[in-house]
C-alpha cells in the first residue's frame, strides 16, 4: 500500500506514523484475499488498515485512562438529561475480514 495515497484518501490519519500504517497494511495483505475482493482489493486493504489503526488508538486511550483496552461501552439504549443517566448495551456482533460467500 502506498502510504502517501492512504493519507490522501484518509486525511484523518495524516499524523499517524508511517510505521503504524505499514504494520496494519502488511497484516491486511496477509489476511485479505485478492481473489475474493477483486477490483475492490485496494479499498478493502485501506479500510482494514484504517479500522485497525482506530481500534489500536482506542485501546491506547482506554489504557491511558485506566480503562480496559479492547472493550466498548456499547450502544446507548437509554438516556436521560435531567440528573444525567445513560445505559448501554454490550453485544458481540462478530465480524469478518472476508465477505460472505453467495
Amino acid at each position: 500500500m502506498n502510504i502517501d495515497q492512504f493519507r490522501s484518501d484518509f486525511p484523518e490519519f495524516a499524523d499517524y506514523p508511517a510505521s503504524t500504517i505499514k504494520f496494519w497494511s502488511d497484516v491486511g495483505e496477509k489476511l485479505i484475499s485478492k481473489d475474493r475482493f477483486g477490483g475492490l482489493y485496494d479499498q478493502a486493504l485501506a479500510l482494514f488498515t484504517a479500522h485497525n489503526i482506530v481500534l489500536a488508538a482506542n485501546n491506547a486511550r482506554a489504557d491511558a485512562a485506566g480503562g480496559l483496552p479492547g472493550t466498548s461501552p456499547g450502544l446507548v439504549s437509554q438516556k436521560q438529561v435531567g440528573s444525567v443517566s445513560l445505559a448501554s448495551q454490550r453485544n458481540c456482533l462478530g465480524s469478518s475480514v472476508l465477505p460472505a460467500r453467495p
